[in-house]
């Protein structure tokens, strides 16, 4: 059989997860490499054979469950390119300077994770479970959220103009001076948001608006009678 090879920036990839603290079982079985060859990698790295990245980078591989637990972990300018994680958890995770292009984060667990002055480019979270996160100060172009469950998330300052919101609980999410023209809620649960002004410019469907009520008669001083 023919020798599998792999090229020095995918071994560099592998070993930068390594050190971040992923298990190298689990990374072995979700990308098909014997735990042996990726001990023989952090071996000939730590003999000064193969350098690290300037910076942790995860770049065109798919993640899945084990192999992806990120929970927890505190980085800062990292970079996730190309990248597809699948049932992973990024629990309490906490991120800044950073960004993720091109990423696809799929039925995951993203509780408690932070990420402030990031920037998110082309990525979609899909049924994701996200309660108490916070993207302070980040910046979003062409992202989607999309069935997931985010309560109490904070948008602070965020620039989430153009976004979209699918089908998301976004109870009690804080967008205090966020940017939001062009951002859209489809089918979401808006109940109880914080900064409810700063949705100026950002379009509802009808049946979402209702959500909206207590919060902007609140932000305009109109009481509220039963």
């Amino acid at each position: 059989m023919k020798r599998r090879g792999y090229s020095p920036e995918f071994r560099r990839k592998v070993l930068d997860l390594v050190e971040a603290g992923r298990k190298v079982t689990d990374l072995a079985c979700d990308l098909e490499i014997s735990s042996q060859t990726i001990y023989t990698w952090r071996r000939h790295r730590r003999r000064g054979g193969l350098p690290r990245a300037g910076r942790l980078g995860v770049r065109l591989l798919r993640l899945a469950g084990s192999a992806a637990n990120f929970a927890g972990t505190e980085l800062c300018q990292t970079g996730f390119t190309d990248v597809e994680l699948e049932r992973c958890d990024l629990s309490n995770m906490t991120v800044r300077a950073s960004g993720m292009h091109r990423v696809r984060t799929s039925g995951s667990r993203l509780i408690g994770m932070t990420w402030t002055e990031c920037a998110f480019r082309d990525v979609l979270f899909d049924t994701c479970r996200a309660d108490l996160t916070g993207f302070r100060f980040s910046t979003f172009k062409n992202t989607v959220f999309r069935d997931c469950i985010v309560p109490e998330a904070n948008f602070q300052n965020a620039d989430l103009r153009g976004v979209r919101f699918e089908r998301c609980d976004l109870s009690m999410a804080q967008f205090f001076q966020a940017q939001m023209d062009g951002a859209h809620f489809s089918d979401c649960v808006l109940l109880g948001i914080g900064g409810v002004t700063s949705l100026k410019g950002a379009t509802v469907k009808s049946r979402d608006a209702h959500g909206l009520v207590f919060a902007l008669a609140g932000a305009l001083g109109i009481l509220i009678e039963e």
